[in-house]
């Protein structure tokens, strides 16, 4: 993340992108050190502008974080703002039936 929070972005990407694999491959896909590299990724695409990137990844998070912790947990709740804060930098709207209640 210190590259991220560098802006630099360039050396960051692959970095965690192999964090994000690494995780996968040896925690698994719904442990909670795997939604936190999903996460990293996701924010590093936010802040690139890249939000077509970032907007998977945060989806991801937030399933994974559903089904494991469930819908009251404060790492769900984090999840679906992380993911509402990237609509709103969209222009998409939260509210009604394309909102977040239908993630």
């Amino acid at each position: 993340m210190l590259y991220t929070a560098m802006g630099e972005y360039a050396k960051a990407e692959p970095l965690l992108q192999e964090a994000l694999r690494i995780c996968q491959k040896v925690l698994g896909p719904e442990h909670p050190d795997t939604v936190t590299s999903l996460n990293d990724l996701a924010v590093l695409y936010w802040r690139m502008g890249e939000y077509e990137k970032a907007r998977p990844l945060y989806q991801e998070a937030l399933e994974i974080c559903r089904k494991v912790f469930g819908p009251e947990h404060p790492h769900t709740a984090t999840s679906l703002d992380n993911l509402a804060t990237l609509y709103a930098d969209m222009g998409i709207s939260t509210n009604g039936p394309e909102g977040l209640t239908e993630v």
